[in-house]
């Protein structure tokens, strides 16, 4: 299933919400617009972290947070315990 497929399911079930589909490294929010940022496992996927991270600082107020996740550990302790068994 495509992202924007994802979307329209989350607009559907969630109609007193705005989404919003852009780069996470160009935002279209004003500067200072959020008190919370939240990015569920997507920064990994980034070949640097900074464009994106700077971009939440520009858009959070003072004070505010960013909350994020990246790939569980676990997932890359089984690859290395399958590389060492074989």
């Amino acid at each position: 299933m495509h992202s924007s497929q994802l979307i329209d399911i989350a607009r559907n079930e969630n109609t007193d919400i705005d989404f919003h589909v852009m780069d996470m490294e160009k935002l279209s929010f004003q500067d200072e617009y959020f008190d919370l940022c939240y990015s569920s496992f997507a920064v990994h996927y980034l070949e640097s972290w900074t464009p994106a991270l700077r971009e939440a600082r520009r858009v959070l107020k003072q004070n505010g947070k960013y909350v994020f996740s990246v790939g569980h550990p676990i997932d890359s302790a089984m690859e290395q315990f399958k590389t060492d068994t074989g």
